[in-house]
């Protein structure tokens, strides 16, 4: 039996570490990569990793281990405190979409003025990860979200990075 060995991979350096060899490699595979998403060009893809790495310091805040292991079946579940925090933004989501988003007419990206709290943010993130309950619940419950071009990252991360 032959296996396939790949070469091995050099260890991911810090971005000051860069040589200007790579840098020009980055900048390569960014010009690339836009070719295929003007969505998921590395810029974008940083202010979601952004995003995520706000979202964990405000549940670490909460409990610093907002999720834990159940001893008996295993499954991981949050912390009541992180459950606590989950629905209340779940209800401020929904208040946000009658109190802001009903008045639009357009399918514009949100402005700065539109974009509501991180906590909401969250509840749109997660709704906006799954097409199929995001379409459903636009078409039966809140037809205010059909008023949301997408993600409004551009405007997440300065409001999240302070």
């Amino acid at each position: 039996m032959l296996l396939h060995t790949s070469p091995p991979i050099d260890a991911p350096q810090r971005h000051g570490d860069y040589t200007d060899a790579r840098r020009t490699k980055l900048s390569e595979f960014g010009d690339k990569f836009s070719q295929y998403s003007s969505s998921f060009n590395p810029p974008a893809l940083i202010r979601h990793l952004q995003f995520y790495k706000a979202t964990h310091r405000i549940l670490t805040a909460i409990e610093p281990e907002f999720v834990k292991k159940n001893a008996i079946t295993g499954h991981k579940s949050p912390t009541p405190g992180v459950r606590v925090f989950l629905t209340k933004a779940l209800i401020r989501f929904q208040k946000w979409l009658s109190a802001c988003l009903s008045v639009r007419e357009s399918n514009e990206p949100l402005n700065l003025f539109e974009v509501p709290p991180i906590d909401v943010l969250v509840i749109l993130h997660a709704y906006l990860l799954s097409p199929w309950t995001f379409d459903e619940d636009a078409t039966l419950r809140f037809p205010e979200l059909r008023h949301i071009a997408r993600f409004p990252l551009e405007h997440m991360v300065r409001l999240t990075s302070t």
